[in-house]
């Protein structure tokens, strides 16, 4: 609000009339000028709505999707490079082409790339902003998307996957040739010693023995032969000191006796050769036959078993081994780039009705608010300049 106060002027003896302007706001006097001037307000907000509803019936409403992609995976770890994939897609679909020429030769383009990082998960994820022009084409973006990735980077995988298959390959060489071969001609080593050599010995230990009872029968058969002899020589040395005996007799029996006497040295003899051979085999043959074939037992057959069971424990490793590996290179533990989920908000991404409605209402009342004020007081200033006298 503004105030008059008077002043004289002394060159021309009139009275001045100067306004004030008033700090104060009239909230009142507002009101009346908004209610004054309501056909403008209603028009401007007229207008702005009406180019808000205009610009919503015209525009073409666009859609948004969000694509979740693993990265592919080798062995549980990430084999392609995530920074090498986002600059593959922001250079295939982001960077190279428009938004609007993408709509107009595909019906959408990627509003944005990034990378999600799970604490649970090895392998990162890919997070793809998809705008659209028809929310049902999400699928076949993402089977886009997937087959251009899979294309691009398979020979990293098949590289991971042909270097594994050439390692399985060679353990199970090794792996063989310890079954088929080493293990194969250890046991047929102790076969021959358990089926053949031991059983060579024994019969021989048996030979010898069987000699000792020959040796002990001689031996006694001999003694028994001695004792003869020396029963008869005796009975012949009675006959000599007979006096009724011939000289022809008696050189007949010395003759006799001297042949039994020969007899008797050469039995001896034999007999401590016998003793001898039998002491021989008693104390030198056989035990070295018995402790041959305790060597066999718990040497020989010990050290094969060590080496078996060495063979048998790398075989059973080199199988697990394989077994890792070929399980490394199959699904999910290695796998090119898979999806993970897809979502689409049905109701439109661009324009957002509800914005535009709501700052279409606000800018048309505040500003049509605003040109009534400003009609106002230049109407006020108009009135003023016209009211106040000439100098």
């Amino acid at each position: 609000m503004s105030s008059v106060d008077g002043k004289l002027d002394k060159r021309t003896g009139s009275h001045e009339i100067i306004y004030y302007q008033d700090d104060e706001i009239d909230l009142y006097d507002l009101f009346l000028v908004i209610r004054r001037r309501w056909k403008i307000i209603l028009a401007v907000f007229t207008a702005f709505f009406g180019s808000a509803a205009l610009y919503l019936v015209v525009s073409t409403p666009l859609y948004k999707g969000e694509i979740y992609i693993k990265n592919a995976t080798a062995d549980g770890r990430t084999v392609v490079d995530i920074n090498d994939v986002l600059a593959y897609l922001k250079v295939r679909y982001v960077n190279n082409i428009k938004p609007s020429e993408a709509l107009n030769l595909s019906g959408y383009y990627l509003d944005n790339v990034s990378v999600l990082k799970h604490r649970n998960e090895k392998s990162s994820i890919l997070k793809i902003d998809v705008i659209m022009l028809d929310p049902s084409i999400i699928e076949k973006v993402e089977g886009k998307i997937l087959d251009d990735l899979r294309g691009r980077f398979a020979h990293q995988i098949e590289k991971y996957i042909l270097e594994t298959q050439k390692k399985i390959k060679k353990l199970k060489e090794e792996r063989d040739t310890i079954i088929r071969f080493k293990i194969r001609e250890l046991d047929e080593k102790k076969n021959f010693l358990v089926q053949h050599e031991i059983p060579l010995i024994k019969k021989k230990i048996v030979f010898y023995e069987n000699k000792l009872k020959k040796l002990d029968s001689l031996i006694k058969e001999y003694s028994g032969s001695i004792k003869n002899y020396r029963s008869s020589i005796s009975q012949m040395y009675r006959m000599l000191e007979n006096t009724r005996s011939d000289s022809a007799s008696k050189l007949i029996i010395t003759n006799q006796i001297a042949q039994y006497e020969g007899l008797i040295i050469r039995l001896k003899s034999r007999i401590k050769d016998y003793e001898l051979e039998k002491g021989k085999i008693e104390k030198e043959i056989i035990p070295s036959l018995k402790k041959k074939i305790e060597e066999i037992k718990k040497v020989k057959l010990s050290q094969i078993e060590k080496e078996k069971s060495t063979l048998v424990s790398r075989a059973n490793q080199l199988e697990r081994e394989i077994g890792i590996l070929e399980y490394s290179i199959k699904p999910p533990v290695t796998q090119t780039f898979s999806p993970v989920n897809s979502t689409v908000d049905n109701s439109p991404h661009r324009p957002r009705i509800f914005l535009v409605l709501v700052i279409s209402v606000i800018s048309g009342i505040f500003i049509g608010v605003f040109i009534a004020f400003v009609m106002e007081w230049f109407e006020r200033a108009r009135e003023r300049h016209r009211n106040s006298p000439a100098v």
